[in-house]
């Protein structure tokens, strides 16, 4: 009886180690199919300039860690939509009335210029 239960975990060990060779192959190209296909998502999300990344959600430094490592989507409610929709519109409208104010970008460069102009 020992030697009968000794023979059949000997092959069931075999069995194990048949398959894990036989599903390497398939193993393989899988990985090189994911290799790949995230290779091209990370050459087009670089091509992209940053106002467009900005509207899918990223950043530029995101973008390696994103595909590598997956991002979670976060839903938005219909309320959340509608208040980000809302938002954007609001700025676009400041933006219209007053197309020269004070942004902290614009005021950077009136500061700069004054350095450069006093140097």
């Amino acid at each position: 009886m020992m030697i009968i239960w000794g023979f059949a975990n000997v092959l069931g060990v075999l069995g194990r180690i048949v398959v894990f060779l036989a599903m390497l192959p398939v193993r393989m190209v899988a990985q090189a199919s994911t290799w790949r296909r995230n290779a091209m998502y990370l050459h087009e999300l670089e091509r992209m300039d940053p106002r467009l990344l900005k509207d899918i959600g990223y950043r530029r430094d995101e973008v390696v860690a994103a595909i590598r490592e997956g991002r979670q989507a976060r839903m938005l409610t219909d309320q959340e939509r509608l208040e980000e929709a809302r938002q954007m519109r609001l700025a676009r409208e400041r933006r219209q009335q007053n197309p020269r104010a004070e942004t902290p970008e614009r005021h950077l460069k009136i500061a700069c210029k004054g350095c450069r102009e006093s140097g």
